[in-house]
């Protein structure tokens, strides 16, 4: 789907555009901000391009964070092969917050695409992460100091861009300041990214931007500099997918608008974010939604043991058409660091798995699904092909409709765990459900 320069600078509808994502609510995220603009776009719950619908643009989920940095290469690879050819991969979703392995994901689809230069910033200021001096920050505080930065299954010590991509990529990189951004020096610094026509190998340009308008005149630069033959990949979060989406999607197409959903709402959470807990706990206080816990026990090996799950409550709940959200919780000895990441996937499979069960004795209006490790496993679970997109309720917190199996059709929304403050999921519900059970219409 080539960009147009022309008035209005449409989609090309000859072609799709390609987004590729390192997991699932990140390749939501980046869709959502085009289809909040009128693209019609589909995301992809496995990673075969070849089998999603003939939209403009299709985000396809390889998640791979959780892979070795090999594996997950092979992957992308792989998956920018398939797509070249009536596809255009536009651009790679990574963490905004660098988890998984940006750098070699990044190289190996700028190699694979053909690209003649790499735009890259993980900044996405509507949801508090900028990028200043090279340095990554998530609400004023540098990356290595954060929660997330010190994620036990994915840990990441600096807070510079420049060098978690150098750990595993091996194109030449080079820097673009928020003074360049801000400047007539922009065009400078893109030409001399772009390189001589022919080049070895394509750059990568890490750029600092603290605002949207920082990334919309980072955008709107690069387009302005591609050459037919040195076609521009984009690398970064929703923010920068954001800002691609504001000036290359048609501006007199409408937007679907946010859907509804009939209650229930069933809300899913495997994040242990303490964010996540407070936005859920915000839930019970304004009567929204019924919390219930699914426990586990860690053993001396670091395997869950389910210690306590009221379903027939989650049940009468939901017969009774009350939001409920499930979370889970874990007491006991926390597992050894090399243990973590088994034992966190088995809690989200018997998570999903329960889901599953729940709605297939329950109906259900409305899904919401926090954290992409958990979104994955409960679309896998009620065998969902992936999600058509209406846009998103807020930033970072796309909405559309599943598509395929038993639940194809029923509205659903998904946020990442660390996205948002204590009342996103407070005003998630309302958008989603205005008249829930049991609260005043």
């Amino acid at each position: 789907m080539d960009v147009q320069r022309q008035d209005g600078r449409g989609l090309d509808q000859r072609a799709r555009t390609v987004l590729i994502a390192d997991d699932l609510t990140g390749a939501l995220d980046c869709a959502a901000a085009f289809a909040g603009r009128g693209v019609s776009s589909f995301v992809s719950v496995g990673q075969d391009v070849a089998r999603a619908p003939r939209v403009e643009l299709v985000s396809v989920n390889l998640d791979t964070r959780r892979l070795p940095a090999s594996e997950a290469v092979a992957v992308v690879a792989r998956t920018v092969a398939d797509a070249r050819g009536a596809d255009r991969l536009r651009y790679v979703k990574i963490d905004s917050t660098l988890r998984g392995h940006p750098g070699a994901e990044i190289g190996a689809a700028a190699e694979a695409s053909g690209a003649g230069l790499v735009i890259v910033t993980p900044a996405f200021p509507a949801t508090g992460r900028t990028v200043e001096d090279g340095r990554l920050a998530v609400h004023g505080v540098p990356l290595a100091e954060t929660e997330v930065g010190r994620d036990s299954l994915s840990p990441v010590a600096t807070s510079l861009v420049s060098e978690v991509l150098r750990r595993d990529c091996r194109l030449p990189l080079r820097t673009c300041p928020l003074d360049d951004i801000r400047s007539r020096r922009l065009r400078d610094t893109l030409a001399a990214a772009m390189g001589p026509a022919g080049a070895q190998w394509p750059s990568l340009l890490v750029c600092d931007a603290t605002t949207d308008a920082d990334l919309d005149r980072l955008v709107e630069g690069a387009l302005r500099c591609e050459r037919p033959a040195a076609p521009i990949l984009f690398a970064g979060s929703a923010g920068l997918a954001s800002a691609l989406a504001r000036a290359t999607s048609r501006g007199d197409a409408p937007a679907a608008g946010t859907p509804t959903a009939a209650p229930p709402v069933l809300l899913v959470s495997a994040s242990q974010r303490a964010l996540a807990g407070r936005q859920i706990a915000q839930l019970a206080e304004r009567g929204l939604a019924e919390v219930h816990a699914l426990r586990f026990r860690i053993d001396g090996s670091g395997r869950p043991i389910r210690a306590h799950f009221d379903r027939q409550a989650a049940c009468e709940a939901l017969a009774a058409r009350r939001g409920v959200a499930l979370r889970t919780d874990t007491e006991g000895g926390a597992p050894s660091p090399a243990e973590t990441r088994t034992t966190a996937d088995a809690i989200i499979q018997e998570l999903a798995a329960i889901v599953a069960g729940l709605a297939a004795e329950h109906p259900i209006g409305g899904l919401v699904l926090v954290g992409g490790d958990t979104a994955r496993a409960v679309l896998s679970a009620i065998e969902a092909a992936g999600i058509v997109l209406a846009g998103e309720v807020e930033p970072g917190t796309p909405v559309g409709a599943i598509a395929g199996g038993p639940l194809d059709g029923v509205t659903i929304a998904t946020k990442a765990g660390a996205f948002g403050d204590d009342g996103t999921l407070v005003r998630l519900f309302h958008r989603l459900d205005p008249h829930p059970e049991g609260t005043p219409a």
